[in-house]
């Protein structure tokens, strides 16, 4: 996972057929996480089921989605602590945000 340091964020993608494969490992590393899913839609109105997995570490999240901006590849998303906390604050103090 991520130290301290001065990465805010990580952001990887793969393709989707790999999101079971990659959510195996996670698992085997930072045990069960927390899964969802949900029904997303595109442009075109084709509807498909997106799955995610989240898992909060001592030092920071790590997220996994089968789509992630395109129905074409999926995300890896990691953030440590601080930026968790420095995101909460800042939608406290924004309205609407």
């Amino acid at each position: 996972m991520i130290e301290e340091s001065a990465v805010s964020a990580i952001l990887m993608n793969f393709q989707p057929e790999n999101y079971e494969v990659l959510q195996e490992a996670m698992t085997e590393k930072y045990g069960k996480g927390s899964s969802e899913s949900e029904i997303m839609q595109n442009a075109f109105g084709a509807t498909y089921r997106n799955e995610k997995t989240t898992w909060m570490l001592p030092n920071g999240m790590i997220l996994i989605s089968k789509y992630s901006n395109k129905i074409t590849e999926g995300g890896i998303f990691m953030m440590p602590n601080k930026e968790i906390q420095a995101d909460r604050e800042k939608r406290t103090k924004s309205p609407g945000f």
